[in-house]
């Protein structure tokens, strides 16, 4: 959650107002005001966007559904997206989707979303998986879906699962899009319209390639209906026995009307009560999977809050510290309202933090693009240009006549002393006051709730457990700690299950985890026992 690859969204930037509320019969083509269902509240969403919905993705009826799926129960496959280019390029990104196919395929099957303009990289990205033994020999465990996927985070995009009383397999297809971005630009021009808003559209139609794959090649029943309702899967949950929890974030991206929201979950997810939890706090993606787990149908995991004084800077230690009131405040509200639930702490690792080193090229790279301004030079062309080239070599002297002139040094920015005078006198402040203020692009919440339960057919259960290094100041000695008592929980919870740690810091850099980056797909015709004895008795 930097370049932001998910973003949480005040809907209230554009007037909706509470757009659970807002979702017209026009919208939709029908005549009645209680299309959906809930109540004489709809209204009409004309200043939504123009082309905000297209005939594939309005909002339509809701089904009725028996029971909504857990995360722990048995599932058919796994689903992952994986935007091919991107993933081809960074080899880091590359080996942490190599390393989950790898513990994954010897438990259950495999389908990897895929965008349709990227066939070319898709025969590459066979090839390179193929070179391991393992998942060449498994092969046939592993579908490529046909998509319009671009996006790493399937959890976000992809839909939430339910069964209907007709045995259906149900696909809700919540809308997730950066609203903001979408808000400056007119879709209908296409020129204008933002990259990152197309991209957009496309992964918000991941659910309907998912229920596609499903009827076609493995015969579900599935069929899928759109919420009107802005919900990231990350900051959704359920206990599969009629609660569903979300977090303020969630509420505040509908418009903030808690009625209406809580009236769409009643007549789209049959849940009897919302419950709203706080999500972590700053920049960053507001999920509630990166601070609880509903682990099973007794057992809540709660991360503990993170070590704040080995982070290097006052804007991150405050953040460390909020996540104190945070937690307290869903860990009280947990125990109010389900006493007859077990609340279990994991530990949390230390948010993660650019380097000293990293921050200090940082330091250089403001330095240098302020010299550049005051020179009327490309910072462009002196950061990164051919040093052979006469325009980047007469830049690369203005820049170092600037500085000459300035402070009476030939300046050497790797030199420390050095650059404490230039960072004085062109950004007015000194090295370690830089360092101390500097904010991430991102926050990055490191967290082993956000893990995957993984239970196939045979009920065999696998747990994908996210692996975090130490960083500058932190022990091995204090992370090998926290996982024996993360393993500890997990196998108390599960304990014939195979755990499985999987290097995940690279991934979490982009702003998600293993939860994050995956969705289980649940057997047919399946009910759990918890709202089979609610049936029974009420």
């Amino acid at each position: 959650m930097k370049i932001i690859f998910r973003v949480c969204i005040l809907w209230v930037v554009f007037g909706f107002g509470g757009f659970a509320a807002q979702v017209s019969d026009e919208a939709v083509g029908v005549d009645s005001p209680t299309r959906f269902g809930f109540d004489a509240r709809t209204r009409l969403i004309d200043n939504l966007p123009t082309g905000f919905f297209t005939p594939v993705t309005s909002p339509n009826r809701a089904i009725p559904i028996q029971q909504l799926c857990t995360d722990w129960e048995p599932s058919s496959m796994v689903l992952l997206s994986v935007p091919l280019a991107g993933t081809l390029s960074d080899t880091k990104v590359f080996a942490f989707i190599k390393e989950f196919l790898q513990k994954v395929v010897l438990h259950t099957c495999i389908g990897i979303l895929y965008n349709r303009d990227e066939e070319r990289q898709l025969g590459r990205f066979i090839f390179e998986i193929e070179k391991n033994p393992l998942l060449k020999e498994y092969s046939e465990r592993i579908d490529f879906v046909e998509s319009r996927a671009q996006s790493l985070w399937i959890r976000d995009y992809g839909p939430q699962f339910a069964r209907s009383y007709n045995g259906e397999l149900v696909l809700l297809d919540t809308i997730y899009r950066f609203l903001e971005l979408e808000s400056v630009y007119d879709p209908t021009q296409v020129n204008a319209f933002s990259l990152v808003s197309q991209k957009n559209y496309a992964n918000d139609l991941t659910p309907q390639y998912v229920a596609k794959f499903l009827r076609a090649d493995y015969q579900y029943e599935a069929i899928l209906t759109r919420p009107p309702l802005h919900l990231p899967g990350g900051d959704f949950a359920t206990d599969g026995a009629g609660n569903v929890f979300v977090s303020e974030d969630t509420i505040l991206n509908n418009g903030g009307e808690w009625d209406s929201i809580e009236s769409v979950f009643n007549k789209y997810y049959e849940a009897e009560n919302m419950h709203v939890l706080n999500p972590p706090s700053g920049n960053t993606a507001k999920h509630l999977d990166l601070l609880f787990k509903i682990a099973d149908q007794n057992t809540f995991l709660v991360s503990r809050t993170p070590d704040s004084e080995v982070l290097g800077s006052s804007h991150s230690r405050k953040l460390a510290q909020q996540l104190i009131r945070t937690q307290r405040n869903n860990v009280e509200y947990l125990e109010r309202n389900f006493p007859e639930k077990k609340i279990v702490t994991l530990p949390m690792p230390s948010l993660l933090t650019k380097s000293r080193t990293s921050r200090l090229d940082a330091l250089r790279r403001e330095v240098l693009n302020v010299v550049c301004r005051e020179s009327n030079v490309d910072f462009m062309l002196v950061l990164s240009g051919n040093p052979k080239s006469p325009d980047v070599d007469s830049a690369r002297n203005a820049v170092a006549l600037e500085m000459l002139v300035k402070t009476g040094l030939n300046i050497n920015l790797g030199n420390a002393g050095h650059l404490e005078i230039v960072s004085q006198k062109y950004l007015g402040v000194g090295v370690d006051e830089f360092l101390e203020t500097y904010v991430e692009d991102q926050a990055i919440y490191r967290s082993y709730t956000n893990s995957l339960i993984i239970t196939n057919s045979n009920l065999e259960h696998l747990i994908l457990l996210p692996r975090f290094l130490p960083q500058e100041g932190e022990s091995q000695v204090r992370y090998d700690s926290m996982e024996r008592e993360v393993e500890s929980v997990y196998l108390s919870l599960y304990p014939e299950a195979r755990l499985e740690w999987i290097n995940a810091d690279d991934i979490t850099s982009l702003g998600g985890s293993i939860h994050c980056m995956s969705v289980s797909v649940p057997v047919q015709n399946m009910l759990t026992t918890s709202r089979i004895l609610k049936n029974r008795l009420f």
